[in-house]
């Protein structure tokens, strides 16, 4: 019996790849719109992407691709991001074990005499608090990425062929544990870094791991970037030849808000006439806003909380600033590139990777001295901030392409 012509179309028709994405929630920040570039990047004729999100909580939640299938959360594993105080509520076991750790972490880090770091409290949070945690599912995969931190988790929870891990910072600057960081590591098939410089500066700590580190770059449509930025904002308001400087990020030591708020007072002393925007959340709002308050700053820098859609503000702005500490390709800096904007950033190991000082933009010294100068040279020679315009319009900073990249390590 001849078989049925629809029924024969399908045996041929190859099966979709199936990636799972593991990922902390879709609050604003760098790493959360790099995961977005990813799921829109995808083809999704050729593979089904299942989503393992911890918490379905923040602001990027409705931008998630609707061809993703978000897995159900599972509320055992919010007890690895949630706040101790919260947590108790909710599970006064979890709560115990989680305080255990965090406890277990700092007196590691004052036997070794180096002050606590949010890396390696997290390492021994997931060390503690993964023999209680349930497979994700029964599913077998092709590939499996973790995408931000807690990356036991594809090791030990869910089945996949290949299993791959993100690191998105300079690693010299988290301070980890390195021994038990190294048997994290060593547990997966390919450990994938946002740029050449942020890849050395993890082998310089792990050599006997650089078989298995990758560069794929955070992935940014150019065209939806220029596409949002067109959205009218409503929140800000300019006095007569000011100058708007702006910051995204999360309000936390890495992006060195302290740094920015002292670079705007020096500039106010001076006499400029600039208002600086700060776009983010985070656990050091309260004592920035002190530091504002402090040094007379109310109405200069103004705090604008989490965006959803921060390009129409980097659009609005004249000059990009990113004081931070230390990035590992900063999103943001790369956005404002792609909206043509003069960007300043500190000289933190990876700056070099995205910035041609002079060209694209300019690298300064990681003081607020430093900053204050770049930024009043941009303010008295605007011919230099139209300059650095013109080259970052003639530069393609949108790169889809790096998901083949991806594509390559599918089994």
């Amino acid at each position: 019996m001849r078989p049925h012509p629809l029924r024969q179309k399908q045996q041929m028709t190859p099966a979709r790849k199936k990636i799972i994405i593991t990922m902390t929630y879709m609050h604003i920040g760098g790493a959360e719109r790099s995961l977005l570039g990813l799921l829109h990047a995808i083809d999704y004729t050729q593979y089904d992407v299942d989503l393992f999100l911890f918490s379905h909580e923040g602001e990027f939640m409705d931008m998630i691709p609707p061809q993703v299938n978000l897995l159900p959360e599972i509320s055992a594993y919010k007890s690895l991001i949630q706040p101790l105080s919260g947590l108790k509520k909710n599970s006064l076991w979890l709560y115990l074990v989680k305080k255990l750790a965090i406890l277990a972490a700092c007196i590691h880090y004052k036997c070794s005499g180096r002050k606590p770091r949010e890396h390696g409290i997290t390492q021994y949070c997931e060390s503690f608090l993964l023999p209680f945690l349930p497979p994700i599912n029964r599913k077998s995969y092709d590939l499996a990425i973790s995408f931000l931190s807690y990356h036991n988790i594809i090791s030990d929870k869910l089945s996949a062929t290949c299993k791959l891990g993100w690191y998105h910072n300079d690693y010299h600057e988290a301070h980890p544990f390195l021994k038990s960081d190294f048997k994290t590591w060593n547990r997966l098939d390919g450990i994938i870094h946002v740029s050449e410089n942020a890849l050395s500066s993890f082998v310089h700590y792990h050599p006997s791991l650089k078989y298995k580190t990758y560069v794929i770059e955070n992935i940014l449509s150019a065209n939806y970037v220029r596409k949002q930025a067109q959205i009218q904002i409503k929140d800000l308001h300019r006095d007569q030849n000011q100058i708007c400087l702006l910051t995204v990020g999360r309000l936390c030591e890495q992006k060195a808000y302290d740094r920015a708020i002292e670079a705007c007072y020096l500039l106010k002393k001076e006499g400029y006439n600039i208002q600086w925007i700060a776009i983010g959340e985070g656990h050091l709002e309260p004592q920035l806003k002190q530091k504002v308050s402090s040094l007379g700053l109310d109405g200069d820098f103004l705090f604008l909380g989490s965006k959803s859609n921060p390009y129409p503000y980097i659009e609005w702005c004249d000059i990009y600033v990113q004081p931070s500490n230390f990035e590992g390709k900063s999103v943001s800096v790369r956005e404002a590139q792609i909206l043509k904007k003069a960007v300043i950033v500190t000289n933190y190991s990876t700056a070099a990777s995205q910035i041609k000082n002079g060209i694209d933009g300019i690298i300064t010294d990681m003081n607020a001295e430093a900053v204050a100068q770049a930024i009043t040279h941009l303010i008295n020679h605007p011919e230099l901030r139209e300059n650095l315009s013109s080259n970052c319009a003639a530069r393609d900073y949108g790169n889809e392409g790096e998901i083949n990249h991806i594509y390559q390590m599918v089994p």
